[in-house]
């Protein structure tokens, strides 16, 4: 969207008092220096002058203050392909959504429900609803009430390594069980690569941490797995001396960032092994 200059209405006022000042001045001048007559409508020449001159200087002034308005211009053509656009994504979303309903209430939420009909969470492919299905994790009540640390403990049994969208899953599993498509719709489309990066993380599934210290970290702002990744330790010991809690009681935090790390990245293998590593949540000494 540009700019066109447009004169401001105003403008012809200032530019009439300035001719009428001109007129004036001319008029006192020329009576004055042609000795045609000592006054102009009774008006003294000197004062005629001081008039004229005064409106001139005020429409001046005014041409100063009036200036030029910038009216922006539309790109009717932009605008216009702009609305197509969004007509198009309305028309999508709208088909997505009549086929979407049917599934949605097709679905048993409370009982047990197929593979097939798991997979209609974003992320969730036939191997990972096998798992969830295998762990008795087989209901969409049970998918939205699971923590992540239960999610993870039934993919990593089944072999699989990397889920990055499994955070997402209870949230996707809730509008599914009440049968909300728009909002499971509008959920799943805001997802990056299957995550959600605008919802607190549990973030009592790292080794080391737990209520206290999750909720000391979420009042300093660390309330993500992906914040927790790139938290310094420096940053991690401020957030618990402001909560009152002894650094000195947080052996594990400088494995913290790492294994929030393996979490965010879905490396759900990777995440196990190295906690089995670890010893009170320190890494262990390299010579053992």
């Amino acid at each position: 969207m540009g700019k066109k200059v447009s004169p401001n209405p105003a403008r012809p006022v200032a530019w009439l008092i300035i001719g009428i000042g001109v007129v004036l001045v001319a008029v006192a001048l020329i009576y004055s220096f042609g000795n045609i007559a000592e006054s102009v409508f009774g008006f003294s020449l000197d004062a005629v002058l001081a008039v004229g001159v005064a409106f001139v200087v005020v429409g001046v002034i005014l041409l100063y203050l009036l200036k030029p308005v910038e009216v922006p211009v539309v790109d009717t053509k932009a605008l216009e392909d702009a609305i197509a656009d969004v007509q198009a994504q309305g028309r999508h979303l709208e088909m997505r959504l009549a086929a979407m309903e049917p599934r949605l209430q097709a679905i048993p939420v409370s009982t047990p429900v197929t593979a097939e009909d798991l997979q209609i969470i974003e992320g969730i492919g036939p191997r990972i609803a096998e798992a969830l299905i295998d762990a008795k994790i087989d209901t969409f009540e049970k998918l939205a009430n699971a923590n992540v640390g239960q999610l993870y403990d039934a993919v990593t049994k089944a072999g699989i390594a990397f889920v990055p969208g499994i955070r997402s899953w209870p949230a996707q599993a809730e509008y599914v069980l009440h049968g909300d498509a728009i909002g499971f719709e509008k959920y799943t489309a805001e997802l990056v690569g299957g995550r959600d990066t605008s919802r607190e993380d549990d973030l009592t599934i790292i080794e080391g941490i737990g209520p206290k210290i999750a909720e000391a970290l979420s009042k300093a702002g660390i309330n993500t797995l992906d914040k927790l990744a790139l938290a310094s330790e420096d940053k991690l010991r401020e957030a618990l001396t402001g909560a009152g809690i002894p650094t000195g009681l947080a052996q594990g935090l400088p494995s913290w960032a790492k294994q929030a790390e393996y979490v965010m990245r879905g490396n759900v293998v990777g995440f196990i092994q190295y906690k089995q590593q670890l010893i009170g949540g320190r890494e262990r000494p390299a010579d053992q």
